[in-house]
């Protein structure tokens, strides 16, 4: 009677069976000792059917724990090992503390996984996969100490980083290389590598680089690399561009399919353009001069049927003749295989003056009818370009620099 009691008490200690029937008061009763067993006889069959089963669970020996954590761990983990949810307000399901310089949450992985991912099952977009606060360091900081990227941000249809600063003088995002790299760089395939987009009066974006370029952008679609929009008053520019020795560079392959500058008005047609090899095409040409009284005048531009280098000059008739030497860089920019023409100015009375004879390097002025005057006279020399003898005005071809596509 006493061993049956005892062995029931024992199988009322079990947690597991709670099932079996037994009063609290039972499971208070200590289990009974395997040494205690020793000797006895008894039939578990004449016990309960749930005493009976009770007591077949409390003599198999425990199952070896499952290694989830840890190191050396090595399973499939299928279902999350903490697995939490319902309705919190405002308060961290997880928090983890850290007093000291260390941190507070560390995630590891020695394989091409995540150490800490964050998922937003909700499409609002309030919702965060991770969030980062700080109230005066650095909300998220990421670090990378090989080639890879300190952050990374994808997206399928959203932004894949996205910044938003409410501060006074600060940014939406800063960055800063201080290395021999780029502090930003920006690679779109068919679309826009960088949308920047200001309501204040501070810069788009704002580069700084103390030994490289301060921005790089890149794209292999038709979209442009680099798209300025400036949509507020007359006095608004969509870039701005200084430097110390180049306020803009802007290149292009050679030749005269490509362009490294174009500049267009609202309905994108160009207005002013350069070609590869460094011809330049506008409307017209119209120059700003500051006068004696320290104002500026507006001035034109002559348009020539043929790509021209003009001089002028000065010079003196002595016994009616006189030998001109044309300046020698000036003689090297007009083309050789074209003759130069010579327009004579006499600075006194005289029957006339006429062109004697022209040389590569000079050409001889004299009186007219044998005349042996001597008086100064001016003169206008102008011949073609170096390479354009073949030139002469025509209708301007249409095929000049398309528009480029607007970014989406």
């Amino acid at each position: 009677m006493k061993l049956t009691l005892a062995v029931a008490n024992a199988a009322c200690f079990t947690t597991l069976l709670v099932t079996t029937g037994c009063q609290g008061a039972e499971v208070a009763t200590p289990p009974v000792s395997d040494a205690s067993l020793q000797g006895t006889q008894f039939q578990i069959g004449s016990l309960p059917a749930s005493k009976a089963q009770a007591i077949a669970a409390f003599t198999q020996p425990l199952p070896e724990p499952l290694i989830a954590l840890g190191h050396g761990a090595s399973r499939y983990i299928t279902s999350p090992i903490i697995d939490d949810s319902g309705a919190y307000t405002d308060g961290p399901i997880i928090r983890a503390t850290n007093t000291t310089t260390g941190y507070g949450l560390e995630g590891v992985t020695d394989v091409t996984g995540a150490g800490i991912y964050g998922h937003a099952a909700s499409g609002n977009t309030n919702s965060y996969g991770v969030y980062g606060f700080s109230p005066g360091g650095a909300g998220v900081y990421g670090y990378d100490a090989q080639t890879g990227a300190g952050v990374l941000g994808s997206s399928m249809n959203g932004d894949g980083v996205e910044g938003i600063s409410a501060g006074s003088q600060t940014y939406g995002g800063y960055f800063t290389n201080t290395g021999s790299g780029g502090a930003l760089y920006a690679q779109a395939v068919g679309g826009t590598a960088v949308k920047a987009i200001s309501s204040s009066g501070f810069p788009v974006i704002f580069a700084s680089s103390n030994n490289s370029t301060s921005v790089s952008a890149t794209t292999t679609g038709s979209k442009p690399a680099v798209y300025a929009v400036a949509s507020g008053p007359l006095n608004s520019g969509g870039g701005a561009f200084e430097g110390t020795a180049y306020g803009l560079i802007a290149r292009a392959p050679a030749g005269t399919a490509s362009y490294p500058i174009v500049a267009q008005d609202l309905t994108a047609k160009n207005v002013f353009y350069v070609d590869g090899n460094g011809d330049v095409f506008a409307h017209g040409y119209n120059a700003l001069k500051a006068t004696s009284t320290r104002q500026k005048a507006l001035g034109y531009a002559a348009a020539a049927t043929t790509p021209a280098v003009e001089d002028t000059g000065s010079a003196q008739l002595v016994n009616g003749s006189a030998t001109v030497r044309l300046d020698p860089t000036f003689a090297q920019m007009m083309d050789s295989t074209s003759t130069y023409h010579v327009a004579l100015t006499p600075d006194g009375d005289t029957l006339g003056l006429y062109v004697a004879g022209k040389t590569g390097s000079a050409f001889v002025v004299r009186e007219v009818q044998d005349g042996r005057d001597s008086l100064a006279f001016d003169y206008h020399v102008y011949g073609t370009a170096q390479g354009h003898a073949r030139d002469r005005m025509g209708l301007a071809s249409s095929a000049g620099p398309r528009p480029p596509a607007r970014p989406r």
